[in-house]
């Protein structure tokens, strides 16, 4: 019965290592998952900073009656709409990037909780042993008991006769 006992307390430890691995993974993807909004977030700055260039751009030539300004304000605004869409674009692929990882750390959630729920059931068997382990040495015990009283009664009765 020992060696079972131990068998459990073997592997709760393994179950234990196991969940504080995916545990740290879950940090690691956590943080890279932060990472990678913060990435979103200075893409989406840097694309609103050029479309709001660009409409300063436009704003500041409304008011421009000469060819020549028109002419420049048009190659500017050519310029800006090509950052736009490179912004754009950049946007795009750090909120692909951003989707992927949220995926990945929802796998590693997934997993920690699948190795929690496994850790739980191995400490759960490991109580089901000890209770039944108990139960086994109570009815010895209670047997133990009854055989002695019965060998005190039967010598009783030998003594008597």
């Amino acid at each position: 019965m020992a060696t079972a006992a131990l068998d459990w307390t073997l592997l709760i430890g393994v179950r234990e290592r196991r969940r504080d691995t995916v545990r740290e993974a879950l940090q690691r993807e956590l943080h890279e998952t932060a990472g990678r909004e913060q990435r979103v977030r200075q893409a989406q700055d840097a694309w609103q900073a050029q479309v709001a260039a660009r409409e300063a751009h436009a704003q500041a030539t409304r008011q421009s009656t000469s060819v020549a300004a028109l002419a420049q304000a048009g190659a500017w605004h050519g310029a800006l709409d090509r950052r736009i869409a490179e912004h754009a674009q950049q946007l795009a692929q750090a909120r692909e990037q951003l989707r992927r990882q949220q995926q990945v750390l929802a796998q590693a959630r997934q997993a920690l909780l699948k190795s929690e729920a496994e850790l739980d059931q191995a400490r759960e068997q490991q109580r089901q042993q000890r209770r039944a382990q108990r139960r086994v040495a109570e009815l010895r015990s209670e047997d133990a008991l009854e055989e002695t009283g019965v060998q005190g009664w039967d010598a009783r009765q030998r003594e008597m006769a």
